[in-house]
């Protein structure tokens, strides 16, 4: 028999250990929906051309990203740098997202 990998309580047990604080992911939030709109506004020829690259882009983060092990169960405390990378992630995800909606889990 087959073990779970996830847990399907996970976003309970997250909420409980104080992991998940939705105020701390509102930035990530606005720049996903930011770089998600922003698809609208690229002419299709170069959305065409793009495609492959940001595709081939996300398959080699993929393959080539080790994850972190992290020890701390605890959010990081919010600084300037914090808050540049959440604006960057957010944006780069909500805009593959609005480009090629699958394969956005993977992230």
């Amino acid at each position: 028999m087959t073990e779970l990998l996830i847990d399907p309580n996970s976003g309970v047990t997250f909420f409980k250990k104080q992991l998940f604080e939705p105020r701390f992911w509102l930035q990530s939030f606005y720049s996903a929906f930011t770089g998600s709109i922003a698809v609208n506004f690229i002419s299709s020829g170069w959305l065409d051309k793009l495609l492959p690259v940001i595709i081939l882009g996300g398959a080699l983060y993929s393959l080539l990203n080790r994850m972190q092990e992290i020890n701390n169960h605890q959010l990081p405390e919010k600084n300037r740098l914090l808050q540049i990378k959440q604006q960057t992630q957010g944006l780069i995800l909500g805009f593959y997202d609005g480009i090629s909606g699958p394969g956005t889990s993977v992230f």
